[in-house]
């Protein structure tokens, strides 16, 4: 994801608490050098979600074991997942804009410039697929 000029993957990209503590487990082992990111995730993890994580890993035990596969699903699933999350946000915006049209002048510039920096964001979602396709 940088190396495509985005923001590093972080618990911010998802929307279940349990995938975002999960997310931030598996963050900060990448970020430490004292265990195994997979012995830090088994150390760290919350009780209540080790089940959880136990399901997680038996639906993808099956799966094609490539590296390189693993991480272009991975930045594409992300690449969807952010754009999902800013079309959301865009109808948000659109509502508030509507509502605000007539009555607040400063509410409505405010939502109109969140609607720019949200296509503009749009835009490098899209042109960082178009660079990792031409690799």
């Amino acid at each position: 994801l940088q190396g495509a000029s985005l923001q590093p993957l972080s618990e911010k990209d998802f929307h279940s608490a349990q995938h975002i503590a999960i997310a931030k487990v598996i963050l900060n082992g990448l970020d430490q050098d004292d265990f195994e990111p997979e012995n830090f995730l088994i150390n760290h993890l919350p009780e209540d979600l080790m089940d959880y994580t136990d399901e997680l890993l038996k639906q993808t035990e099956n799966e094609i074991q490539d590296k390189d596969r693993i991480f272009e699903d991975l930045f594409h699933t992300m690449i969807r997942m952010r754009e999902q999350t800013i079309h959301q946000q865009n109808e948000h915006v659109k509502f508030q804009m509507e509502e605000t049209e007539d009555t607040n002048t400063e509410e409505y510039a405010q939502a109109a410039q969140q609607m720019i920096q949200n296509t503009r964001a749009l835009q490098l979602l899209q042109k960082a697929i178009a660079q990792y396709n031409k690799t």
